[in-house]
């Protein structure tokens, strides 16, 4: 939850200094809005995937998965 109201408030942040004013500022705006989106999205992603790995391994479940040999 905490990593969707910080990509809302530098939206809103954007929003609210004006920072375009003409159409390509425009552009470039939501250019920048969208790759914040999607890299909170994969924040959102992996950390629920490394979650998810741990309490596997907890279990006994798994050994080793995508999130155990990245960070050897």
């Amino acid at each position: 939850m905490a990593l969707m109201l910080i990509k809302r408030h530098l939206w809103l942040y954007v929003q609210e200094t004006h920072f375009f004013d003409s159409s390509f500022q425009l552009m470039q705006a939501l250019e920048f809005n969208n790759r914040v989106v999607l890299f909170f999205d994969r924040a959102i992603y992996f950390t629920c995937l490394g979650y998810q790995e741990e309490e596997l391994k907890c279990l006994g479940k798994q050994k080793e998965g995508f999130m155990s040999r990245v960070f050897k």
